[in-house]
C-alpha cells in the first residue's frame, strides 16, 4: 500500500505552526487529504481516505487510554509509545522500503495526526516540540515507534508478537535502537533482550546498568564475531556468557 509522502521543503515549512499550538487547534485542523503529498511510483494502491482516517482513529484511541487528549504522564510514555507502535506495524502494512521515507512520517506528524506528536513531546511552554520530531529521522515521533516494533515484533505461539516490546524501557530500546550495528540483525537483537528479561529477573540488577555494559562488550565482539554466522544455539550461549559475566561483575562491585 502506498502512503501520501510530505516533502521535506513542505514539512519544514509547516513545522515552525505546529510546534507550540495547542493539542485542541491541531485536534480540529488534523487533515487526510493535503495538497502538497506526493506518492512513491511503487507499492500498490494508493491508502485509502477511509483507510487514513481509520490509522487516525487507532492512534487517538490508544492515546485516550493514557488520557489523551489533556497530556500524558511521563510514567505513561513508554506504555503508550508500545502501544502506538503495534498499531503502526500491524495496521500500516509496510515494508521497511516505504518505511525508510522520511516523507511517510513527515505526512503523519505533520498533516494526519500532529495533535499527537504534541502531545507526545509537549516541550516547554515558550519553546514548544522539538521540531525534528515532526520531521523525518530517527526521532520522528512515529517513524521510530515503527521500526521498534518492526524489530521486536516475533512469530511466537501464544503470546503476542509484541510483548517483548512493551516488557523493554524507553531508555533500554533507545540503547539498542541508536546502534545500527545491533538494531541491524533482527535476531540479535530480539535474542538479547529476551536474555536481558531473564538475567534481570534472575539476579536483580539495575537494568540500565546491566544493558549498557552488555552493548559495550557486544560493540567489542564486532570486529571479531559474524554474529549472522552463529547458529540459534551458539548465538544463545555466547551471548547467556556475555550477560552472565556482566551480572557477576556488577554485583561485585
Amino acid at each position: 500500500m502506498k502512503y501520501p509522502e510530505l516533502p521535506h521543503i513542505i514539512a519544514a515549512s509547516l513545522v515552525p505552526q505546529l510546534v507550540t499550538r495547542s493539542r485542541a487547534e491541531l485536534l480540529n485542523s488534523a487533515e487526510i487529504d493535503f495538497s502538497g503529498v506526493i506518492y512513491p511510483p511503487i507499492g500498490g494502491n494508493r491508502a485509502s481516505g477511509e483507510h487514513l482516517t481509520r490509522l487516525r482513529k487507532l492512534l487517538r484511541d490508544a492515546a485516550r487510554k493514557y488520557g489523551y487528549p489533556d497530556l500524558v504522564l511521563r510514567s505513561d510514555m513508554t506504555l503508550l509509545d508500545a502501544d502506538w507502535a503495534e498499531v503502526l506495524h500491524r495496521d500500516m502494512g509496510i515494508s521497511p522500503w516505504a518505511a525508510s521515507h522520511d516523507g511517510l512520517w513527515q505526512f503523519i506528524c505533520c498533516v494526519l495526526v500532529p495533535d499527537l506528536v504534541r502531545v507526545r513531546f509537549p516541550g516547554s511552554d515558550s519553546s514548544g516540540t522539538q521540531p525534528d520530531r515532526f520531521l523525518g529521522g530517527v526521532r520522528n515521533t512515529f517513524g521510530r515507534l515503527w521500526w521498534r516494533a518492526y524489530t521486536f515484533c516475533t512469530a511466537q505461539t501464544g503470546r503476542s508478537p509484541y510483548s517483548l516490546l512493551k516488557r523493554m524501557h524507553e531508555d533500554e530500546l533507545v540503547q539498542i535502537m541508536e546502534r545500527p550495528n545491533l538494531a541491524g540483525d533482527v535476531r540479535l537483537t530480539q535474542e538479547t533482550c529476551r536474555i536481558f528479561l531473564e538475567v534481570v529477573t534472575r539476579h536483580g540488577c539495575e537494568r540500565m546498568t546491566l544493558m549498557r555494559e552488555v552493548q559495550k562488550r557486544i560493540m567489542r565482539l564486532f570486529p571479531m564475531v559474524s554474529f549472522v554466522s552463529l547458529s540459534d544455539k551458539q548465538l544463545d550461549s555466547l551471548l547467556r556468557d556475555i550477560f552472565e559475566v556482566t551480572a557477576r561483575s556488577l554485583a561485585r562491585s
